[in-house]
């Protein structure tokens, strides 16, 4: 969005610049749970440039999240009008079946089923990228005394995502008393005491290793993403932990990744060009590849 070098010509005017500052703030707003606040910058963006199908589709999201569903509606049937709008139809209709399973659960007479369209409710807002809101559905989940064990869990990892330990205690906490024999339930029990045991550690290869322990027991519970980051973290504190840096490629290639795995595991190499096995298994990769 930058004006070229060239004199005479411009790339983009004034209010382009400062549409897409609003958007950047906007989206920083949504993340972060101020709704309101993400409101009022897409409002100015959408005053500044109508027509585009982006900037409709992030306004209504703002309404919606803010709890606004008359004018998110109203900002939907806008954007079907407008042309070139596939994408963001598509992700406006999952967000509006995000507000009738809100709604399913508001008005629901039994507890399950609130609790399950709750959790489905979080999900797509997960899967969209709005962590904090998906915590948010979730809470509610405590304070109505629900035992729906997967939304519970969910509470837990979503909070525990998030950073706020103390609301993961205590969905925790309500796991154990619905059942404290459960794989998965124990799984968490582990990784918050290392997250505990991660803030006294002080030389960085211990805090890499229990980052290591920690992916790999997301891993273990089908947390394929959260243990990636977990292993980059261990590789950030300590970049010669080449069992990290294992574990991602292995993960990426689990996932089906295998490019992306193969240029892992080709890095490792580098490091330890003696070692046949992770040489064969890296050939045996390229071959996949077709390289």
């Amino acid at each position: 969005f930058l004006d070229p070098r060239t004199p005479g010509i411009r790339f983009a005017p004034a209010d382009t610049v400062r549409s897409v500052r609003l958007t950047w703030v906007g989206n920083d707003d949504l993340l972060k749970g101020n709704y309101a606040g993400a409101e009022s910058s897409f409002t100015q963006v959408y005053s500044l440039v109508p027509q585009q199908p982006q900037v409709v589709y992030n306004l209504m999201t703002a309404a919606l999240m803010r709890g606004d569903t008359l004018l998110g509606n109203k900002l939907y049937r806008e954007l079907l009008s407008l042309p070139q709008t596939l994408s963001y139809t598509r992700l406006a209709k999952v967000q509006l079946n995000a507000i009738a399973l809100l709604l399913r659960a508001s008005t629901s007479t039994i507890m399950e089923e609130r609790a399950v369209s709750r959790y489905k409710a979080a999900s797509v807002y997960w899967n969209l990228g709005y962590a904090r809101r998906a915590g948010e559905v979730l809470d509610t989940l405590l304070t109505s005394g629900s035992d729906y064990f997967f939304g519970l869990l969910w509470g837990l990892h979503i909070n525990l995502q998030n950073g706020d330990t103390a609301k993961a205690r205590a969905f925790l906490a309500r796991v154990n008393e619905v059942d404290s024999t459960n794989a998965v339930g124990k799984v968490f029990v582990r990784i918050m005491r290392l997250g505990d045991s991660l803030k006294a550690a002080t030389p960085d290869s211990d805090r890499s290793r229990i980052h290591l322990t920690i992916a790999q027991m997301y891993f273990q519970v089908d947390l394929a993403g959260e243990a990636i980051d977990e292993a980059e973290m261990a590789l950030h504190d300590n970049p010669g932990n080449l069992h990290a840096a294992l574990f991602i490629g292995r993960v990426y290639e689990k996932l089906g990744a295998i490019r992306t795995a193969e240029h892992i595991f080709r890095k490792i190499l580098f490091q330890q060009p003696n070692d046949s096995t992770l040489l064969a298994h890296t050939d045996s990769l390229r071959i996949k590849l077709g390289n």
